[in-house]
């Protein structure tokens, strides 16, 4: 292995560069609310940044429905008990993450800034409610925080009177805790059982943040009051990184669209304490992401108005419903013309009206065009958001290549689909021959084909992909045991009067059928599958989820064998073996990240105080095995750097 791959950020010290976010969210002192909502920002981000600003956006439509009566504010604003969190970086000027270079220098020179900046918040944090409070007897308190801030809010928790908090919710915290997912097959991968304060961590082996873990991360008299959002590969919180990208899930919150998600909690617990006041009939947060994608080719001239009318009512429909809408193009890859994304997911109507009636047809000539091609693009292009309801609307007069032109099958749209949770694929077509060619691609998808002319069938299709279907989602990406291991299958919903169907092993047949979104079953072998559920309402309207299942005899975890260090004044020269399916170490001074490479060698220099030195072995699949400590005691002021050098000639 010859490159080296290195994280140059810690707890995200991203220099967010977005305009600040110009809602008013501090109240006169004189004015007593119901509600007040808090936020702590991540490392390096300004007052105001996005992440706030997701966080205000998401719950002001909420809270504005109701007759409450609230207020933002952000930590940092104010300064209680002589402390003003100032989030602080951690020495970088940005989260650039260098790829492929054999030697660079780490410095965790301002470690102790950071842990200063983390006191200041929790100090600020307490100070704020201990003061509205003294004021204003009725006020109760919501607060957020994000990696650092997240923290901070994990820290003052304690610190704060339960009665007075409505809920606590924590992004990406570094210090997370999640028992349940602790050891080499722990309990949470089979979903046995979960703490109860896991809202979302798809990643079955999350147990302990970066920092290691808050206990208990639910102090006595929160029950019910805390909750954790903790992306797949946050690095962060989840026990895992992504080697391609280190930091990505960890600042993809707004992206896969969280902050909603957690207002639909947050709503619900608002409406515990305040049930007559909070009453709403308005879905908060994303729910629904529709990807409209229409066949341009010269063929649809004739219709294209017509299809262009129904996809500008689809849409409507969809960021009505508070979804998000996607509009792709494509035509036959031998024109040549590669499928074209026109509008993302977070436009608005008129952005999504301007690309769809901008399509122009042109080309083509033969009759099959590259559907299979352009359906895998938009679902490979675009960042769909977590739990929300997937679909493809294709709006084609023509059949498909199979397999398609860049050898694109049936099959790996099919599996793709799967794995994205599902992405349900609806075709309308012209005539009675085309939707019945669509039907194996739909009904595999979890879709339908429809007829264009049948205008019944096309409003039955914006109600039932749009409104009306159930909302169900598995709470894991990936579940893992060993065969005769009973695993529990336990469905997120809000969904009531629904039959769920289950596809236990993976061949595309609805086998058993349950009144409960939950089923227990065991596995007899070795199986590597996707498992799925269909949710069919009283109105015979149906949804699908699905889930990645993996039963294996044996059960492994990522080591590093033969450590060796050489010390040299204040320089320390570390080597080691990675064992099998090892790819990389995260290098962790006093807890704090400082380097990930995949060398089996490297030097820590200028450390000039005792110190905890954590090697931590990650797998090819970047899962994270058990850190590795050393207790070094050189003298001096303190600093620590990391050269990683050139691999060893026995380098893997």
């Amino acid at each position: 292995m010859n490159s080296v791959k290195f994280l140059m950020s810690t707890f995200c010290a991203v220099a967010f560069i977005f305009a600040p976010y110009n809602h008013v969210i501090s109240a006169s002192a004189e004015t007593c609310k119901d509600v007040e909502f808090i936020f702590a920002r991540g490392s390096g981000a300004p007052l105001g940044g996005a992440d706030n600003a997701a966080w205000v956006g998401s719950l002001e439509p909420m809270i504005k429905e109701s007759s409450l009566s609230y207020n933002f504010y952000e930590l940092g604003t104010t300064s209680y008990h002589n402390a003003k969190y100032p989030a602080v970086g951690i020495g970088f000027d940005d989260a650039k993450t260098i790829m492929n270079t054999m030697s660079a220098i780490f410095t965790a020179t301002h470690l102790g800034e950071f842990s200063k900046s983390v006191d200041a918040g929790v100090k600020e944090l307490a100070g704020r409610i201990e003061d509205v409070s003294s004021r204003c007897a009725n006020t109760k308190f919501v607060i957020g925080g994000y990696s650092q801030g997240a923290i901070v809010v994990s820290y003052a928790l304690p610190q704060l009177n339960p009665d007075r908090l409505i809920f606590a919710a924590t992004f990406g915290d570094p210090v997370n805790y999640l028992p349940e997912g602790e050891g080499i097959n722990p309990p949470a991968c089979r979903g046995v059982w979960y703490s109860d304060y896991r809202i979302y961590a798809p990643n079955c082996k999350a147990h302990a943040g970066l920092l290691g873990a808050n206990k208990p991360y639910t102090p006595k008299g929160f029950s019910g009051k805390v909750g954790v959002w903790c992306t797949y590969d946050d690095i962060f919180c989840s026990n895992r990184v992504n080697l391609r990208d280190p930091i990505g899930d960890h600042i993809s919150y707004i992206s896969y669209g969280l902050y909603p998600e957690a207002a639909k909690t947050i709503r619900e617990k608002i409406a515990l304490v305040y049930p007559e006041a909070s009453k709403t009939e308005t879905a908060s947060g994303v729910s629904r992401d529709t990807a409209i994608l229409i066949d341009s080719s010269g063929s649809m001239e004739a219709m294209i108005e017509k299809f262009k009318a129904t996809a500008l009512d689809i849409a409507k429909e969809t960021l009505d419903g508070g979804g998000n809408v996607a509009v792709f193009e494509y035509r036959d890859l031998a024109d040549p013309f590669k499928p074209r994304l026109l509008a993302d997911f977070g436009s608005n109507y008129t952005e999504i009206e301007h690309a769809i009636n901008n399509i122009k047809t042109s080309g083509g000539g033969d009759i099959p065009e590259s559907a299979l091609s352009a359906s895998l693009h938009v679902m490979n292009t675009l960042k769909w958001h977590k739990n929300a309801t997937k679909t493809i609307i294709l709006l084609t007069d023509a059949s498909y290549h199979s397999p398609d032109l860049d050898k694109v099958t049936l099959p790996q749209v099919i599996q793709r689909s799967l794995e994205i949770d599902p992405v349900n694929i609806y075709a309308i077509t012209p005539n009675s021959t085309l939707k019945a060619y669509y039907e194996e691609l739909t009904s595999k998808t979890g879709g339908k084909s429809l007829l264009l002319g049948d205008d019944s069938n096309i409003d039955n299709l914006i109600r039932t992909t749009i409104l009306d279907r159930p909302e169900i989602t598995f709470p894991l990406e990936v579940y893992q045991g060993k065969p005769s291991e009973e695993f529990t299958f336990r469905l997120n919903t809000n969904s009531e009067n629904v039959k769920y169907e289950w596809d236990l092993n993976g061949d595309g047949v609805f086998e058993r059928a349950t009144a409960s979104p939950e089923i227990k079953t065991t596995f007899t072998k070795n199986m590597d599958f996707y498992l799925q559920v269909r949710a069919t309402n009283s109105a015979g309207l149906s949804s699908t989820a699905s889930t990645h299942v993996i039963i294996s005899s044996s059960s492994t975890e990522p080591t590093i064998n033969n450590i060796t260090y050489e010390l040299n004044g204040n320089s320390t020269h570390f080597r080691y073996q990675f064992g099998p399916d090892t790819s990389a170490v995260l290098i962790a001074v006093n807890g704090n990240l400082i380097g990930l490479t995949s060398s089996e060698n490297f030097v820590l220099n200028n450390l000039t105080q005792p110190a905890t030195v954590s090697l931590i072995p990650v797998g090819n699949s970047g899962e994270q095995g058990t850190p590795i400590m050393f207790d070094l005691s050189p003298e001096g002021g303190f600093g620590a750097e990391v050269q990683i050098l050139a691999p060893n000639a026995g380098a893997r």
